[in-house]
């Protein structure tokens, strides 16, 4: 972790309308969606036309760009192309706004192998690595390209795009049917001035997401300013930028509202970000998810695969066992764990212990932002969300017997969580477990220094890694798990008086917490569920949310009024802020810079005043056997966000089970491109 640049608060919120800096608008790039035909055969006349309408012939992709084979890096794997067809035709749509006036240049970039011939609005861009002429289905590409040959990059003229429904289109072609892969990844943005010559090297991707901030962190291969805009849709509508001129950024967001999607993109390089969606911390009275995972060193193709199986699950929180890399030491592996990484920690922050294979490297206490609520926060740190309380310790680089710091640190972190009220659930992460059947075996040295401690305090679950398998176990009352399935060489597992379940497989855990109780599902790459566990149990002081107002309200920060709810048997204060955000919609966007402007107002609840919560008469009941009626309205400020976590928990649990690719939610915008 490195101090935040000096200048980031001090311009923190910026509205659109106030600021000179460049803006760039990114209308194509890796994972949007498109379609695609495999040719094996001619496509109809004017394919690429804007108003081609394609066939069932043509294939879709949700995965997007991306797409090719052989390489290792495709989001649409072309399976059955090598020895079958020398040419893919690709077809995207892209919505271009109110800022198409305003615009200078528009720019093409792309990745490919080995040639391809681009088209905008059915006009040919760019051809290259092909004769001139017609071109069929069988032209082969005149030379061999890789993608590590290098980019190809074109400025065009803007006024090929129009107001609305655009389409980008494109037909790559192989040198020959025999061809061992094939890619084609395009980028194409536009910007009203030049932006800065950097490029993002790494992320962007968040950290630090609380009820109302979040942290955008990302790495530029020279030093430039840094500048996010973010909003409350994909229109956002405010900026936070720094001018100070660093590789490593780190862009505190404020004044966010919270239980909300907060939309960003890091626009301070030549090429901005793909645009990331970030959710604050939700109402305790609403369910949320997290994921435990580790050991994703080693096999790329098995740690991506966890990753896309993490996906459909919509969890809000990702805990990382340790070993994120087979030697930190080395700068590629880590680029390679950010690339492989970036669809899930784009969205949902990512909370590391180190591993042994971490070798303490500098770089991992350089690129993490971590909460800073330890002596050593970059080697261990706690993270509060709602109900939840997770201790990440440090096995490799720091003390923890009972004279350290460490150790002082997690008692009075555990202690602490245990007098509060408002944390239900207490868990430990690290990485070498102290009840493990493993290779590996359990740490003696954790089990007779640190689960004293574990077992004085309430701890309900302590997760682990190293071993690269999973394993559960209950002992005196506390669960251990061990998850290092994500993507290391698997070991076997031989079982132990404690092991409950066992398996030699790539997993992730997904528990969904619900008030007092959690459920936990552990989950394989294709949806197969290996082991399904509880923790916690219902309460029984009330039947409804009446049933609570004998007891004294508790307090809620300013901005937000509080009520009782009554979650699964269990009376809990629940806090929420006073005015919801209006969301103007996915795919709006501002008319002018003074729509901008009023729509940064969305953020009703930054600088607001405090509120007396005793005065409010609200109340709910949230019962897991009551969910069809409990979750659809009541006090949420009329946000309607309890009936999207309602139906986010039954859709998501559909997805982990094998329909992930059917559920799997897209922004509004992306439904819109998916037309022809």
């Amino acid at each position: 972790m490195r101090a935040l640049p000096t200048l980031a608060l001090a311009a923190s919120l910026l509205s659109l309308a106030s600021t000179s800096s460049a803006d760039t608008w990114l209308y194509v790039s890796q994972g949007d969606p498109l379609k695609w035909f495999p040719g094996s055969s001619e496509p109809d006349p004017g394919w690429f036309a804007t108003s081609y309408a394609s066939p069932p012939s043509w294939k879709s992709s949700d995965e997007g760009y991306g797409i090719g084979y052989g390489d290792g890096d495709d989001s649409t794997l072309l399976t059955d192309m090598m020895g079958n067809y020398l040419t893919v035709y690709v077809r995207s749509h892209f919505q271009v706004g109110a800022e198409l006036g305003s615009l200078k240049k528009l720019m093409l970039r792309v990745q490919y192998d080995d040639a391809f011939a681009a088209y905008v609005n059915g006009k040919e861009v760019a051809r290259v690595g092909l004769p001139a002429g017609a071109l069929t289905h069988s032209t082969a590409a005149t030379t061999g390209h890789d993608v590590t040959d290098g980019a190809f990059t074109i400025e065009l003229d803007p006024t090929l795009l129009v107001p609305g429904d655009n389409v980008f289109a494109a037909q790559v072609h192989n040198a020959s049917l025999g061809s061992s892969d094939l890619s084609f990844l395009p980028s194409l943005w536009a910007y009203d001035q030049p932006p800065p010559e950097a490029v993002i090297t790494r992320g962007p991707f968040v950290q630090k997401v609380g009820r109302h901030s979040a942290t955008v962190v990302w790495e530029t291969d020279q030093p430039a300013p840094s500048r996010v805009l973010h909003g409350p849709s994909s229109a956002m509508g405010h900026a936070a930028e720094d001018a100070s001129l660093v590789r490593h950024h780190a862009i505190e967001l404020t004044g966010l509202p919270s239980a909300s999607p907060v939309w960003y993109q890091v626009q301070s390089a030549s090429l901005p970000s793909k645009q990331g969606k970030l959710t604050t911390e939700p109402d305790v009275a609403d369910a949320f998810r997290i994921v435990v995972f580790g050991d994703t060193r080693s096999n790329h193709d098995d740690h991506r695969a966890v990753v896309h199986s993490i996906l459909p699950g919509m969890p809000q929180l990702v805990f990382h066992s340790g070993d994120l890399v087979g030697d930190g030491l080395s700068s590629a592996l880590w680029d390679t764990f950010f690339k492989i990484e970036a669809p899930l920690i784009r969205d949902v922050p990512l909370y590391p212990v180190m591993g042994n294979h971490e070798n303490n490297a500098q770089e991992f206490f350089d690129t993490f932002e971590l909460p800073d609520n330890s002596p050593s926060p970059e080697r261990y740190y706690a993270v509060r969300w709602s109900t939840l309380l997770v201790a990440m310790l440090d096995l490799y680089g720091s003390a923890y017997d009972d004279q350290s710091a460490q150790y002082a640190w997690l008692e009075k972190t555990l202690a602490d969580a245990a007098k509060d009220p408002g944390i239900l659930h207490r868990m430990v992460g690290l990485h070498h477990g102290p009840y493990d059947s493993g290779s590996h075996g359990s740490s003696s040295t954790v089990r007779s220094r640190l689960v004293p401690l574990f077992e004085k305090y309430g701890v309900e679950l302590v997760f682990s890694g190293h071993d690269h398998d999973y394993e559960r176990g209950t002992v005196n009352g506390i669960k251990y798990v061990v998850s290092g399935g994500g993507g290391a060489p698997l070991y076997p597992v031989d079982g132990a008086s404690w092991t409950e379940s066992k398996a030699m497989k790539l997993h992730h855990v997904l528990i969904e917490f619900r008030g007092p109780m959690a459920e936990a599902r552990v989950v394989e790459p294709d949806g197969t569920e290996i082991d399904f566990f509880t923790i916690g149990k219902k309460g029984s002081e009330c039947a409804s949310a009446t049933e609570c107002k004998t007891g004294a309200p508790g307090t809620c920060p300013a901005a937000e009024s509080g009520a009782w709810a009554c979650v699964e048997g269990t009376c809990l204060w629940n806090c929420h802020d006073t005015a919801p955000v209006v969301d103007a919609g996915a795919d709006s966007a501002p008319d002018s810079a003074s729509d901008a402007s009023s729509q940064s107002d969305a953020w009703a609840t930054d600088g607001a005043s405090g509120v007396d919560a005793s005065q409010s008469d609200a109340s709910m009941t949230v019962d897991g056997g009551q969910s069809e009626s409990v979750w659809s309205a009541g006090d949420d400020g009329g946000c309607g966000c309890r009936a999207a976590n309602a139906r986010g928990r039954a859709l998501g649990w559909i997805a982990v089970l094998g329909l992930g690719g059917v559920w799997r939610r897209r922004e509004r915008r992306r439904a819109q491109r998916r037309g022809s």
